[in-house]
């Protein structure tokens, strides 16, 4: 389960999508590679110019802070959070 934050939620109009991924656990590259796929509009929130995480990008997992080589293990609820203002 992805819970979409910012600018993604917006685009694709919705708070959260399913996802399923096959193997008992998945790498958060992974994940966002599927979200990708299966939503194309949320690509450009997949990564920046150099493939890294963009700047304003904090994924959770299960409300805690994740790195982006975390695995995501089966089940879990995955947050993409995205900063839209600073302060």
């Amino acid at each position: 389960h992805v819970i979409l934050t910012g600018p993604p939620r917006v685009v694709l109009g919705r708070s959260a999508v399913d996802l399923d991924l096959p193997g008992s656990t998945c790498t958060l590259t992974s994940v966002l590679a599927a979200l990708a796929d299966r939503e194309p509009r949320l690509a450009p929130y997949r990564a920046s110019a150099d493939g890294a995480p963009p700047p304003a990008f904090r994924p959770l997992l299960n409300d805690r802070a994740i790195q982006a080589d975390a695995t995501i293990p089966d089940g879990a609820t995955l947050t993409l959070l995205y900063a839209v203002a600073g302060g």
